[in-house]
């Protein structure tokens, strides 16, 4: 059966397999779970999910033999490790947060960053966080664990992040993945 829809909880929920169209060209055809992880391109990653994924500018450098991805704007840099298939230093990317993979603590941990609340929405079952870092780089974070409701504007808090896609900025394609 084909079903046509434009509500992706709709697709994500009905389908074994589902294809991304954007205006008649072919953007990805995969199962659902493959497609929300990783997008092949930037337009998927932008289109799948709601809240859509955080997609920030920046690139990736190298030092001390470590990795790290640094905004194009603002005081915004990811540790990453030493090493990611795929990824090379000095090189133009764009990365997708999905809002669900940020997890935000009360105090400083390692490889954390602060953060300041601009805006709480609880939603019942989760909580939608909106963060900003510098005025220059804004965040939009899911959470459903307890605790979230506490949460206040113009608060702190630290975010780290359990899954990184990263698209070369040129082409918009998936060249790697972290989790």
């Amino acid at each position: 059966t084909v079903y046509v829809t434009h509500d992706q909880v709709e697709a994500m929920t009905l389908s074994d397999r589902i294809l991304v169209l954007n205006d008649g060209s072919l953007q990805q055809c995969d199962s659902p779970r493959k497609l929300y992880r990783y997008p092949a391109n930037l337009f998927t990653a932008g289109f799948m999910g709601n809240p859509q994924a955080n997609l920030v500018d920046g690139l990736v450098r190298k030092d001390n033999g470590a990795l790290y991805f640094q905004a194009q704007k603002g005081d915004f840099t990811i540790p990453l490790g030493d090493k990611i298939e795929g990824l090379e230093s000095n090189k133009d990317l764009v990365i997708a947060i999905r809002p669900e993979d940020i997890q935000v603590g009360q105090e400083k941990e390692p490889d954390s960053m602060e953060m300041e609340i601009y805006s709480v929405l609880p939603a019942g079952s989760e909580t939608i966080i909106y963060a900003r870092r510098g005025g220059s780089i804004e965040l939009v974070i899911k959470k459903s664990e307890e605790g979230t409701y506490d949460l206040t504007m113009d608060q702190r808090i630290y975010v780290s992040f359990k899954a990184l896609n990263f698209y070369d900025a040129k082409t918009e394609k998936l060249i790697a993945s972290k989790e």
